[in-house]
């Protein structure tokens, strides 16, 4: 499997719409507004949402609750942990073949690398997911 790497600091939500999508880094960031955020700020859950509907799929995000933690480790799921030690601007993961796709894989060091891990190095806190049709 290609494990697409952020390339800007704030690039992690581009990274895993990338690799949703299967397209290119740069193909993925023509698809949020604001381009400027991945080298400032970062995107929010609404602002993939916003990235996924310009391809017409339809994503929602949540809070994890407790009693929805379960629900999280299913394929094309983004997930936002909260900042902390290891990440202290927070970051987002993709779960896909079983894995979470980590787009900095090697956080602070250069150049940037993505990988798989078998588990989130923080607490997750946010959760997108594919809409399910009626």
């Amino acid at each position: 499997m290609v494990y697409i790497a952020q390339e800007h600091e704030y690039g992690c939500a581009v990274a895993c719409v990338a690799t949703i999508l299967s397209i290119t880094y740069h193909d993925a960031l023509v698809l949020f507004e604001g381009k400027g955020k991945v080298v400032d700020t970062g995107f929010y859950c609404r602002d993939i949402i916003s990235a996924f509907e310009r391809v017409e799929r339809s994503y929602l995000y949540y809070y994890i609750k407790p009693y929805k933690r379960k629900l999280i480790y299913t394929d094309e799921t983004i997930v936002y942990v909260k900042k902390g030690r290891i990440y202290p601007a927070g970051h987002y993961f993709v779960r896909k073949d079983g894995v979470w796709i980590d787009p900095w894989i090697n956080f602070p060091n250069f150049p940037i690398k993505a990988g798989a891990r078998n588990r989130l190095p923080e607490t997750p806190i946010y959760a997108l997911q594919p809409q399910k049709s009626e």
